[in-house]
C-alpha cells in the first residue's frame, strides 16, 4: 500500500536519485537542452529551500518504508496579473516514480495529493509542463484529467535547428 506524505530531509538521497533518473530520460531525448555532464539538477540546498517554503511542497510516495516516487508542487499568486481568471494556481514542477513502481497508481496518488495540497491553499487551478517527446507522461496526465492549455514553442539562437 502506498502512503503519500510530505518529504523530509531524510528523503533527499532517494528523491535526488529518482530525479536523476527523470533527468536522464530528458537528457537522452533532448541532449541539446539538458546537460550530459549533470546527473540531475536537485541538490541538498535546493531541496532544503523547497521544504522550508510555505508555498511549495515535496510529496513522496512511501511503500513499506521506502520512497518510490516524488512530486514537487509550488503555489503561484496571480493577483497582480489582471488578465488571469485564476488568483492562485499551483504548478507541479517535477515528478518521478521508480521504474519498478510505475503503472501501479503511484503517480496518480502523488498527483491527487498535490491537487489536495493546492485546494487546501485555495488554488483554483493546477498545471504542469511536459515535453513533447514524453508521450507516456502526456497520456498519464490526460488520464488524470489534465488537458492541453497552450503550446509553448521555442527557437535556438545558437545555430542549432533542433529545438
Amino acid at each position: 500500500m502506498v502512503n503519500i506524505r510530505p518529504a523530509t530531509l531524510n528523503d533527499f538521497e532517494t528523491v535526488a536519485r529518482i530525479d536523476a533518473g527523470v533527468y536522464g530520460l530528458h537528457t537522452n531525448a533532448r541532449p541539446d537542452l539538458f546537460s550530459q555532464e549533470s546527473t540531475g539538477i536537485l541538490d541538498l540546498a535546493t531541496f532544503e529551500n523547497i521544504l522550508r517554503d510555505a508555498n511549495s511542497a515535496v510529496l513522496v510516495a512511501d511503500v513499506e518504508g521506502d520512497v518510490v516516487g516524488y512530486l514537487s508542487v509550488t503555489l503561484e499568486d496571480l493577483h497582480s496579473r489582471f488578465w488571469s481568471p485564476h488568483k492562485s494556481r499551483a504548478e507541479i514542477d517535477q515528478m518521478g516514480v521508480l521504474p519498478a513502481f510505475q503503472k501501479q497508481g503511484i503517480g496518480r496518488a502523488l498527483m491527487q495529493a498535490a491537487e489536495d495540497w493546492a485546494k487546501g491553499r485555495h488554488a483554483t487551478q493546477i498545471r504542469l509542463n511536459v515535453y513533447h517527446f514524453n508521450e507516456p507522461a502526456q497520456k498519464a496526465y490526460a488520464k488524470n484529467g489534465y488537458s492541453i492549455e497552450r503550446l509553448m514553442m521555442s527557437k535556438s539562437l545558437a545555430g542549432d535547428a533542433h529545438v
